[in-house]
Order: structure tokens, then sequence, then C-alpha cells
């Protein structure tokens, strides 16, 4: 994992914290230099320069809040299975 990559995943934690409560530390994965983690399930991906992308949502303006919210605008963007009875 690049120094970058590393100060970002540092600030989604805080962000995490601050913003939402979550306290849990994130669980981390590396392949061909980019980091992958979830935040409640959503996947994030993080470059070797730092650059947060998220595979599951269509648009976002600011990576690091998308991130942070990245279940909450998953939702919002109707992307939920509906629930079957």
């Amino acid at each position: 994992m690049t120094g970058k990559a590393n100060q970002v995943i540092e600030l989604l934690q805080d962000e995490l914290k601050a913003t939402r409560r979550i306290t849990a530390r994130l669980g981390l994965a590396e392949l061909d230099g980019d980091v992958f983690t979830e935040v409640n399930g959503v996947t994030v991906k993080i470059g070797p320069a730092g650059a947060i992308d998220l595979p599951a949502l269509r648009s976002y303006l600011d990576g690091v809040n998308a991130a942070v919210n990245a279940d909450l605008l998953f939702v919002g963007n109707g992307n939920v299975m509906p629930r079957t009875l």
C-alpha cells in the first residue's frame, strides 16, 4: 500500500468515526496496487495515488464524503433489491 493510499484510509476511518460514529477498523485487501475496503457492504476502491472509486455508485462529487456515506448513497440511487414476501 502506498503512503498516499494509507493517508486516504486513515482519513476515511476518521470521517466514519466523526460523522457516522462507525468505530470499527476497516478491513483491507490489496490487488494490483489498489486497496479495497467496504463501508456497510459497499465496496470502496482506493488507487495508489489515493483516488477513491466507488464502483457501485453512478456519480458523486466528493470521494471521501461518498465513501463515508456509500451505503446511504447506494440505497438513494435505487440500487437495493426489493424484498420478497
